[in-house]
């Protein structure tokens, strides 16, 4: 019988898969930190290191989920800012298990990136779990109805998120009701952006009904709904019920002078609101006319903004009057308003006997040398003005001149904006003179 053959050398045995992958991540890794300094601090969890902005780094999903992961782990970084790069869904995901179980992250920026409904449901879950994150920055991004809702109810349920950043994110009626929902119940969120978000005079509606019940946002903004007149009622009978709401943006709603006047009449209630923005509403002389009247008897407003408004000297006629009265007032915003040398002289008398008005911007109207004469006298005896804006108008040589003389006398303005009024190089140099010895700004348009 034949020899068996002999048997084949031993071989060694080839390490597991599992043996040779610690050892390809670390080198992954090794790698990684190579490229981005500042992902190894992260790896290593640097003591130092508590904000890390990282806005416009061009990050994509697969290093959103290297900084996630290294997130799970790190013990000290409160702030990340990732504003305007390439994450998406998948990014935001990883994003999302990791604030499950960072406990120091305070602000997260995650605003103009690529995140839709899935990324947004994601986060959303990880609020109803995070007790440490206070500041979540989502806007601009391609959420939708779905997300959006599913942001709505995790703040029901969130106890610590202070601010949140839904602006520009398309969430219309339909989910403004929803986060109205939440509202009613959240007892933590302070600041609400829901700028350019089609909310309508519905979603509005829904919105001043929470505003009745929460007694907690300090801050919303819902500038560019076009909700018009009847969403600006509803949202005014709120403030006159409202108890902590001290700042309202609603900037381009084509409230028109109805509701002005409804805002105003809200306004000789209210006694939260510091700072109310009424810009291109066109509200017109007559809706300036009804905010007059109520500055006139409110005591808590400290700005108001009222630029591209259509106002006219008659409306800034009755605002004047208005400033001879009020005591609280420090920044009036009426630029843009086709106002010439008549409403300018008001104002000008006014500033005569106004002892609390720090900023005013007329800039941009059509006031004349008249105007700006009657205006630089006025500085010769208001104490109160830091900042005065008359850019863009038509002030020209003897009005520049009258400007010149009067900051000679004037101790208190800080900041002159008087470009862009035809004035020539030798009043120019004029100003420049005596802003330079007596430390005024003058700024230039650039």
């Amino acid at each position: 019988m034949a020899d068996a053959p002999p048997a084949p050398p031993a071989q060694a045995e080839s390490a597991p898969d599992d043996a040779k992958r610690p050892r390809r991540e670390e080198h992954e890794r090794d790698e990684d930190c190579a490229q981005w300094p500042w992902l190894r601090r992260l790896y290593e969890n640097d003591g130092t290191l508590t904000t890390l902005n990282l806005q416009g780094k061009f990050i994509v999903d697969e290093v959103a989920a290297k900084i996630a992961t290294a997130l799970e782990h790190h013990a000290t970084l409160t702030c990340l800012d990732l504003i305007s790069n390439l994450i998406g869904d998948a990014g935001a995901a990883k994003l999302a298990t990791a604030l499950e179980r960072n406990t120091t992250l305070t602000t997260l920026g995650l605003g103009s990136n690529n995140i839709g409904d899935e990324g947004a449901t994601k986060l959303a879950l990880a609020l109803e779990h995070n007790t440490t994150l206070k500041r979540l920055e989502l806007q601009g991004n391609l959420i939708g109805a779905e997300g959006a809702t599913r942001l709505a109810t995790a703040l029901e349920h969130n106890a610590t998120l202070t601010t949140l950043d839904l602006q520009g994110d398309n969430i219309g009626d339909e989910v403004a009701a929803k986060i109205a929902t939440a509202l009613e119940k959240n007892s933590a969120l302070t600041t609400l952006y829901l700028s350019d978000n089609k909310v309508g005079a519905e979603g509005a509606a829904k919105l001043a009904t929470a505003l009745e019940k929460n007694s907690a946002l300090t801050k919303l903004d819902l500038q560019g709904s076009q909700f018009g007149a009847e969403g600006a009622a509803r949202l005014a009978t709120a403030l006159e019920k409202n108890a902590t709401l001290s700042w309202l943006n609603l900037t381009s709603n084509d409230i028109g002078a109805e509701g002005a006047a409804k805002l105003a009449t809200a306004l000789e209630k209210n006694s939260a609101l510091t700072t109310l923005y009424l810009s291109g509403n066109n509200i017109g002389a007559e809706g300036a006319a009804k905010l007059a009247t109520a500055l006139e008897h409110n005591t808590t407003l400290k700005q108001l903004y009222l630029e591209a408004d259509d106002i006219g000297d008659e409306g800034a006629t009755k605002l004047a009057l208005a400033l001879e009265h009020n005591t609280t007032l420090k920044q009036l915003e009426l630029q843009g308003n086709s106002m010439g040398d008549e409403g300018a002289a008001k104002l000008a008398t006014a500033l005569e006997t106004n002892a609390t008005l720090t900023v005013l911007n007329l800039g941009d109207n059509n006031i004349g040398g008249e105007g700006g004469a009657k205006l630089a006298a006025a500085l010769e005896t208001n104490s109160a003005l830091r900042e005065l804006h008359v850019a863009g108008n038509k002030i020209g040589d003897e009005g520049g001149a009258k400007f010149a003389t009067a900051l000679e006398h004037n101790t208190t303005l800080k900041e002159l904006h008087i470009w862009s009024n035809k004035i020539g190089e030798e009043v120019e140099d004029m100003l420049d003179d005596v802003a330079e010895r007596k430390g005024i700004k003058v700024p230039l348009p650039y």
